[in-house]
């Protein structure tokens, strides 16, 4: 019930940040990546708060510059550098198919059965992911679903360095991305990268694709 709690106040969470720009694509990082070194209830806690003050502060969003609504799909979009680039180039995270953030929430653990028979059958529920057996691709459709109902000006691929099944995906995204007139850039990344000289000049371009 904890767990189950907490996956529906994170999924609760990601529609409020969209409607406020003024949260930048670190800090929006920050609270997901927080997650992860807490203990759950306090988590739950502390994000129900920011979904509260959001709400209440109605109409600060339109005080923000307009920015370039993109989604993000990937295992990890956590990098400082990354994510500041794209806040210095007006893009603004309004959704994710991130394995370390929104997708990981998408499915709750059953009501009943040992604490292990729930975490298999949330598991074995899960669909739609990179890692997990999906014959017939339904992931690729997902993500141009979930960009459309975000509004989304275009994609970001963020691919970790040498992961197989990313790569492997990333055709049948691009493709059904591009079918759907949505823009979408691949940046690859790992977690020793300190240049981000080329992903700035591909991240610039993109912008310009979709203005």
């Amino acid at each position: 019930a904890v767990y189950n709690e907490h996956n529906r106040v994170m999924r609760e969470l990601v529609p409020v940040l969209a409607d406020h720009p003024e949260i930048t694509n670190q800090q929006r990082s920050d609270i997901f990546k927080s997650a992860f070194f807490m203990i759950k209830e306090e988590h739950t806690a502390l994000v129900k708060e920011l979904i509260h003050a959001l709400e209440a502060a109605g109409g600060q969003e339109q005080k923000a510059a307009a920015k370039h609504r993109i989604l993000t799909t990937g295992i990890l979009c956590d990098a400082p550098d990354l994510l500041q680039i794209l806040d210095e180039n007006g893009m603004q995270i309004v959704c994710d198919d991130v394995a370390a953030e929104s997708r990981q929430y998408c499915v709750d653990a059953p009501d009943e059965g040992s604490p292990l028979d729930r975490l298999v059958e949330k598991f074995c529920s899960m669909v739609n992911d990179t890692l997990l057996y999906d014959v017939e691709k339904k992931r690729v459709g997902r993500i141009v679903e979930m960009a459309r109902a975000a509004k989304a000006d275009g994609v970001l691929a963020v691919m970790t360095k040498f992961c197989d099944p990313e790569e492997f995906d990333y055709p049948l995204i691009r493709k059904a991305c591009l079918a759907a007139d949505l823009p979408i850039l691949n940046i690859e990344v790992d977690r020793q990268m300190v240049d981000y000289g080329q992903a700035r000049t591909a991240i610039e371009t993109f912008r310009d694709l979709m203005e």
